[in-house]
């Protein structure tokens, strides 16, 4: 089943919000309002386990820290009642002790997320469940004990349960991880602004070969700095993208199972009925182990340079990216010529494609414009090998285009880009690769070209 063809509106969803804070539970319902959700509030255990009887939330989002009861206590009291069944459970916690997730599928949470409060978070956890609440089924169920820093935990074992518990701290880890380049980035520029001050003050007089020299070894300071955090920008992104690759495969195999389960039932089930299934659970299961192996070669690092494939390069950024972008309504057309081959470090290329893919997809979805078009191009010209990305997200205004390679230079809204992406790319580019990276405006969007030396 194509879990994208599952659809519901925000408005029949029902969600009971559990907390006792009066301004986090206003910032909650209002975040949860604005998307259209149906939704009350609770700030007392008591009072939500009533108002679960008679308002029949799809939702309960209860806080852990509750003054008659915690939360844990609260989700295993409604899990317990067969009247309440049916109804989701989503804890909140602040995500600094491992145990925290253990208690969660201990006391039969449905998933969890994170505070301070974030609305895409919060919806794309929503979404999960009201999409596997539509789909039907479990993938099996059984029970085990788990010993963590001393202590026993008893978890009901229901496979698609944990990897929703998984894949939710894969989306935390992710927010978090892009909310720190941010902070670290502002950081940065505050204590340049702090030292160039201090040098003003001081009246430091060295003359000319110094400064140049000491600006040439913090401007290398600065890129290596800036390259870890592209990186771990690049890794942030690719953990979303483990869980988009993901969960399309996921939710076949608990339909695989469950078609098994049924078949059993219905005594439908022989031999030739089993080994079909086996067959595309085991099918599943590879093309799930082929993208972990994807996403480990993409972080393997390049210690020396060497020929490779743009062709091949283009081709693992698109696998990477693919599912993630579907999800969002934007097609990848590849138009390869020739085999084009160059001297440089094919991982480092790989994530300068994935920064222009990845802003394409965000000018698509920032405009709004409905179905979006990524169009690559792969040729070679005399000596070059050049690399076109065209997209159809509006174009980039003409009074910041020159801008758009600087450090720390965004046109994304505050706490959605770094601005280290492009200029990475750029640094990548022309002094890893001997190249160049342009950009244009093209059509109805934008057009980046990478252009590199064979």
């Amino acid at each position: 089943m194509d879990t994208n063809n599952v659809k519901f509106n925000p408005a029949d969803v029902k969600i009971l919000a559990v907390e006792d804070s009066p301004t986090q539970a206003q910032v909650l319902q209002g975040a949860l309002v604005r998307r259209g959700y149906n939704v009350r509030v609770a700030t007392r255990c008591y009072e939500a386990l009533r108002l679960v009887r008679e308002f029949r939330p799809d939702i309960v989002l209860s806080d852990i820290v509750l003054p008659d009861m915690t939360g844990y206590e609260l989700c295993k009291t409604i899990k317990a009642d067969h009247s309440m069944s049916g109804v989701y459970v989503i804890l909140v916690t602040t995500l600094t002790d491992p145990g925290d997730v253990l208690r969660s599928l201990e006391c039969g949470a449905d998933s969890f997320i994170a505070k301070p409060y974030d609305g895409e978070l919060i919806t794309s956890c929503i979404n999960s469940l009201m999409v596997n609440s539509a789909l039907g089924g479990k993938t099996g169920e059984g029970g085990t004990d788990v010993y963590f820093t001393g202590k026993k935990y008893s978890i009901a074992f229901d496979r698609t349960h944990v990897l929703n518990f998984l894949l939710s701290t894969y989306e935390i880890a992710v927010h978090r991880n892009l909310r720190l380049i941010k902070m670290q980035g502002e950081l940065r520029k505050t204590a340049d602004i702090a030292e160039q001050r201090r040098r003003d003050i001081e009246g430091i007089n060295v003359n000319l070969e110094e400064k140049v020299a000491e600006q040439a070894k913090k401007a290398r300071e600065k890129d290596v700095i800036m390259m870890h955090q592209s990186r771990l920008a690049a890794m942030g992104e690719m953990v979303g993208n483990i869980a988009h690759q993901w969960r399309q495969p996921l939710n076949a195999l608990g339909i695989v199972v469950t078609n098994i389960e049924d078949a059993y039932a219905h005594n439908e089930l022989d031999a030739e009925a089993l080994s079909h299934k086996t067959a595309k659970a085991n099918q599943l299961l590879k093309k799930m182990s082929t993208t972990i192996d994807d996403f480990r070669n993409f972080f393997r690092p390049n210690k020396a340079r060497e020929r490779f494939s743009l062709n091949r390069a283009v081709g693992e950024a698109v696998s990477l990216v693919e599912a993630s972008f579907k999800y969002h309504n934007v097609n990848i057309t590849v138009d390869e010529g020739d085999p084009v081959f160059i001297m440089g470090f094919p991982a480092e290329y790989t994530q300068v494609v994935l920064n222009l893919l990845g802003n394409a997809k965000d000018a698509i979805i920032g405009r709004g414009a409905g179905r979006g078009v990524i169009s690559i191009g792969i040729r070679k010209d005399g000596g070059k090998g050049i690399v076109s990305v065209r997209d159809n997200g509006g174009g980039i205004p003409d009074g910041i285009i020159e801008r758009v390679f600087d450090a720390y230079f965004t046109t994304k809204d505050q706490g959605k880009g770094t601005g280290i992406g492009l200029y990475m790319s750029k640094v990548i580019i022309e002094e890893h690769m001997n190249g160049s990276i342009e950009a244009a405006n093209a059509g109805d969007g934008a057009e980046f070209r990478i252009i590199t030396p064979v």
